[in-house]
């Protein structure tokens, strides 16, 4: 016995349909997280606060591995021993910033400087609102 093309289209989209209308995984999901994750995050946030919400220019250096972080720290200190460079992390990447500078054109002289050295280095603006 042979099956027409036409039952066999007909047939597919009928499966499809009544298939795409069952929904056997419809279970909400629920999350659990212990206390304490939730107290160490809002502490993080608030020490982010207090470290950012300064009107002050700092310049961004560098944005990528450990390591390269690490060797730029150490250059800084024999090349630039007046500024202070500091490392953060911000998954997945390293900064090295230096700063704080309380005004733009503090900051855009001392660019100047580290252009010379570090082509990638660039002006970061306050952040007003956390």
């Amino acid at each position: 016995m042979k099956i027409s093309t036409a039952f066999r289209v007909c047939y597919s989209v009928f499966s499809l349909f009544v298939l795409g209308q069952m929904n056997a995984q419809e279970q909400p999901l629920v999350i659990k997280q212990d206390s304490t994750i939730t107290q160490a995050l809002n502490l993080k946030i608030e020490a982010n606060k207090e470290q950012f919400a300064n009107e002050v220019y700092s310049i961004q250096l560098y944005y990528g591995k450990y390591d390269r972080a690490q060797e730029i720290i150490e250059a800084m200190k024999t090349a630039f021993p007046t500024l202070s460079p500091e490392i953060s992390f911000e998954t997945p990447n390293y900064k090295v910033q230096v700063g704080p500078f309380e005004a733009y054109l503090d900051a855009l002289e001392e660019l100047k400087r580290l252009k010379a050295v570090y082509r990638e280095a660039f002006i970061l603006q306050p952040k007003r609102e956390l």
